[in-house]
This record gives C-alpha cells, structure tokens and sequence, in this order.
C-alpha cells in the first residue's frame, strides 16, 4: 500500500510542476500528461483488482449527465470524433483520479500526508 501513496504523491508533483518539468527541463506536454495518465491507469487496476465489488462511485449521476451534454454537443455542433474523445480524456482524468483516491481505503495518516504536500505545492505555486 506504500507505493500507491508514493504514487498519487508523484501525480501530484508532476501536476504542479508541468510547467517548470516544460520550460526548463524540455519535457513535452504531452509526456508530462502521459506520464500522469500512464500513472492513474495503474492505479485504476489496482483498484479493480483489489476492490472490485467494493467501488464508491457518488455523483455517478452527475457524471453521466456531463457525458450525455457533452456528446449531445459534439453531435450538434459536428465536432470530428478524435477531438471529443481528447476532450473527454481531457477532462474525466481529475474526476477518475478523484474516484481513485476515493476508493484506495488509504490511511488516516497518508491522507494528511497527501493533503500537506497539496498545500505545500499550492504555497509553492504563490511567487
């Protein structure tokens, strides 16, 4: 369980500093991004496999509604299919990674631990 904490840690990181990992060390946005992703799919598995029939999933609802306008929009608006689905990867990535988190059953003590590595990040962001 140490490594998935280490895990979203690391998400977290490279989230917050995709810019610097782009300007200075000369990463692509779109490694930056995969290499996120790539991540959120492990996690993803580990998930199915350890907590399959055990998966919390509120605001499904909301979610789905999302999904629905979003491609009532794409028909409506004859958006090509390739840039929905970008925009769909785009934008369920923070919502999937949320479900993650949510349903890790991580300690009391890692949750404080990634919650004060967000702030320091988001304190780190200020200047």
């Amino acid at each position: 369980m140490i490594f998935v904490k280490q895990i979203i840690k690391l998400i977290f990181i490279i989230a917050f500093f995709r810019g610097f990992l782009e300007t200075y060390l000369n990463i692509t946005p779109e490694l930056s991004r995969s290499f996120c992703e790539v991540l959120i799919l492990l996690l993803i598995m580990y998930v199915f496999v350890s907590r399959f029939s055990k998966l919390k999933v509120p605001g499904l609802i909301y979610l789905l509604i999302f999904v629905l306008i979003s491609v009532i929009s794409k028909f409506s608006n004859n958006i090509p299919s390739l840039l929905f689905l970008s925009f769909i990867r785009h934008y369920m990535i923070g919502i999937i990674f949320f479900y993650l988190i949510l349903n890790l059953n991580i300690a009391e003590k890692d949750l404080k631990s990634i919650w004060k590595l967000v702030l320091f990040l988001i304190i780190v962001q200020i200047p």
